[in-house]
């Protein structure tokens, strides 16, 4: 499963390429999917890399090395 399945709207603009292609994940959880093309869409929005920090539990939306969306993942006991 790929560790970004729950952002819904996650896509790429090409059919060809698939988002896993170019995702890589680290043995402590972090990950990231990098686009030289700006081929990473999330909510109707292009984004040349998405960051996902374990420690922080926040994803991160960049271009050109700049944070443009922080999404951060509130996890709690029920």
């Amino acid at each position: 499963m790929d560790p970004y399945y729950f952002l819904d709207t996650l896509e790429s603009t090409y059919e060809d390429v698939d988002l896993s292609e170019l995702c890589a994940c680290s043995p402590n959880g972090d990950w990231e999917i990098i686009s030289d093309d700006d081929t990473i869409i999330y909510k109707n929005k292009s984004y040349e890399s998405v960051n996902y920090d374990n420690n922080e539990k926040k994803i991160y939306f960049k271009n050109n090395n700049e944070v443009k969306l922080v999404l951060e993942l509130l996890i709690r006991e029920v």
